[in-house]
């Protein structure tokens, strides 16, 4: 199976540049990113946990278009994790400049139609954002709430 896939496998995208002027490509976009992720303030901001949604994670995103279940060969999983990538980075628009970029045309409805999927992934995340946050202050109040109960219970002892 895996020879007649390879027989059948279309050219690599490439655009002119080799795998190696790939990865520094890259890498020479994402290193400043992380660097920023380490800084300090950041970091306190993750200390108490349940601060990355899993459904949104880049892994996600990418098995979601290339499920591990199904066998894909080397070209198809590139193309994947490419588009992943796009939009993990820019949003459902973000596909448009890679069109531009290929000499394909796009008509406005498909723009339309792009910005909606991201004005819709954005309330969606807005919202389970203000959920988390809602449920943090209860559990916050109900732990001051246990503290002055323990508190009041000890003064009337004999």
């Amino acid at each position: 199976k895996f020879r007649r896939i390879k027989t059948m496998r279309p050219p690599a995208l490439s655009f002119g540049l080799t795998e190696s002027q790939q990865f520094w490509m890259v890498l020479a976009e994402i290193k400043p990113i992380f660097r920023d992720l380490t800084n300090n303030t950041i970091l306190e901001k993750c200390c108490f946990g349940k601060t990355q949604n899993p459904n949104k994670s880049f892994n996600a995103i990418i098995w979601k278009r290339l499920p591990k279940t199904i066998f894909v060969g080397i070209t198809t999983l590139k193309v994947g994790v490419y588009d992943a990538v796009v939009s993990f980075n820019k949003g459902a628009l973000g596909k448009l400049s890679v069109l531009k970029a290929l000499g394909l045309e796009t008509s406005k409805c498909c723009e339309a139609r792009l910005r909606q999927i991201d004005r819709v992934r954005v309330q969606e995340a807005e919202k389970k954002v203000l959920d988390v946050e809602k449920s943090k202050r209860k559990q916050k109040r109900q732990g001051k709430r246990k503290k002055d109960d323990t508190g009041k219970h000890t003064d009337y002892e004999a």
